[in-house]
């Protein structure tokens, strides 16, 4: 049982470092919040020193991402404001984190609409106006480059799930941090969402986007399964379908489509003969 949860803290250290959950479903993110609040039950600071850390910070991410497209945002409020405080008192997150000053307007808002089950409008533009003054201030200015980073994605994560700006403004936004930030797969991966986005009414277009996209972060972090999950759907030459089922293979191992593929086109017998059992 405890190997077990070892193994479980450990995906999602890899997925805080990775940034994996940036680039998932909402349904994925609230699996992410469920493990991550049993695994907090179970591990302390004591037990598992600065990965306790990192399991927290990325609890109170993954529930900012989760706030707005969630039935009880009040509950969320909870969770947030509950771990941000446990870092607080671990001396781990002082006031001029990007985290907490993210929280710090998150909570802002909260009280202007406790009464009231969604964030309004005003109340959105007057948060934006809040961290767009911390960005272009203070943040900016900083020679934290990590923490503006990570204030930024949040932000336009905010844009994103609130559709408080245009899809073509966001992409502005996207592309200006990753001119800064050039190797940062995170905020690639926003930009393929929002060209995903727009595919729905202009596929041709905008897969050719996605596709250079997918093949940048690939270049980065060749064991991305998700972008290789989403390049198989893309790719239209045979070879390059086939090596894009073979790489989600070689990194997850358990994709069922992959082998379903693999079973029905590979001209390697010995891999058709290993895919079949896992169809």
């Amino acid at each position: 049982m405890i190997n077990n949860l070892y193994l479980l803290l450990d995906k999602y250290i890899y997925i805080y470092n990775t940034g994996y959950y940036n680039q998932v479903d909402d349904t994925t993110l609230n699996t992410y919040a469920k493990d991550i609040q049993a695994l907090l039950k179970v591990f302390d600071y004591q037990a598992i020193n600065l990965k306790y850390i990192s399991l927290v910070e990325l609890y109170i991410t993954v529930n900012f991402l989760r706030y707005s497209n969630h039935s009880d945002n009040k509950a969320i409020y909870a969770e947030i404001n509950k771990y941000v405080e446990i870092l607080k008192s671990k001396q781990c997150l002082s006031i001029n984190s990007a985290i907490y000053q993210y929280y710090n307007y998150l909570n802002q808002a909260f009280k202007l609409t406790v009464s009231k089950e969604k964030i309004t409008g005003d109340v959105i533009n007057q948060f934006e106006k809040n961290i767009e003054n911390l960005l272009s201030g203070k943040l900016e200015k900083s020679t934290n480059s990590v923490q503006y980073l990570k204030m930024n994605k949040l932000f336009i994560n905010f844009k994103m799930n609130f559709n408080s700006v245009s899809i073509n403004s966001i992409i502005i936004l996207v592309q200006s941090l990753i001119d800064k930030f050039p190797l940062d797969v995170e905020s690639k991966w926003l930009l393929f969402k929002c060209y995903k986005k727009l595919a729905t009414s202009n596929k041709s277009l905008y897969s050719e986007y996605m596709k250079a996209v997918l093949e940048d972060i690939i270049i980065i972090r060749p064991d991305n399964y998700l972008a290789w999950i989403e390049l198989s759907k893309i790719v239209k030459d045979e070879d390059e379908l086939y090596n894009c089922h073979l790489q989600i293979i070689k990194y997850t191992k358990y994709n069922k489509d992959s082998w379903i593929y693999l079973s029905k086109h590979s001209k390697n017998d010995s891999i058709k003969n290993i895919a079949k059992k896992y169809c």
